[in-house]
């Protein structure tokens, strides 16, 4: 699963923790069925704050990808503080196996 960069970080009121987040954080990655322009939207939580989504474009790739419960795990792998919000933070998708 490949990496990418979060999207929509200035439309959020979570630019606060903007300053707090860090390479390693745990993200989590939910879908956001009731997003009003697109419904197939994945929101990137920081804890409980929604921080950003998924990028529109590549998203429908990580909906196979979801585990049993509907979410998935991503990891910050990358920090750069001096380019735009859209270009900040680069996160890598945790992808678990389930076995029966």
């Amino acid at each position: 699963m490949k990496s990418f960069y979060i999207a929509g970080i200035k439309y959020q009121d979570s630019l606060s923790y903007i300053n707090v987040l860090k390479p390693t954080d745990l993200l989590l990655i939910l879908p956001e069925s009731t997003n009003p322009t697109d419904n197939l939207a994945l929101a990137v939580f920081y804890k409980s704050v929604k921080i950003g989504y998924v990028p529109r474009d590549i998203a429908i790739e990580f909906y196979n990808h979801l585990n049993v419960s509907g979410c998935m795990n991503a990891r910050i792998i990358g920090f750069f503080p001096d380019r735009p919000l859209w270009k900040r933070f680069k996160i890598q998708p945790i992808i678990k196996a389930f076995y029966n």
